[in-house]
């Protein structure tokens, strides 16, 4: 196996994490989005009529979601930027400054989407 490789196992665990702190990320209506997934129907309600179709839908219109974790990155984010930042670039680079990326974001602009990132996911 190359070192580059990374075993199915690993790949499938990390895609999961990553999938679920998104969805965290984006919030309760995110999470609502996702039904089952998160919010799992009793198994009594499969025995009704509609298979527990209106009142699952209650259930999920009553559900709340805690945003702490939006909460929690955009300060971390605030407070790891909120200090004016120096950058020392060549003047080959300097450019980048005001268009880092294909999209045309200016440096510092990527810089939060990276430290944004990090925090939801743990690797850019």
């Amino acid at each position: 196996m190359d070192v580059t490789e990374k075993h199915p196992d690993y790949n499938h665990r990390r895609e999961c994490e990553w999938e679920t702190m998104r969805d965290v990320w984006q919030g309760e209506s995110r999470i609502k989005e996702r039904h089952d997934h998160y919010l799992p129907r009793p198994s009594g309600w499969l025995q009704h009529a509609d298979r527990g179709e209106l009142a699952y839908r209650q259930y999920i219109q009553r559900a709340r979601f805690p945003e702490f974790t939006a909460q929690a990155i955009r300060s971390m984010v605030g407070v790891l930027h909120g200090q004016p930042w120096h950058v020392q670039l060549p003047p080959a680079l300097d450019y980048m400054r005001e268009r880092a990326t294909l999209d045309g974001l200016p440096l510092e602009v990527f810089s939060r989407r990276i430290t944004t990132e990090l925090l939801i996911t743990g690797r850019y």
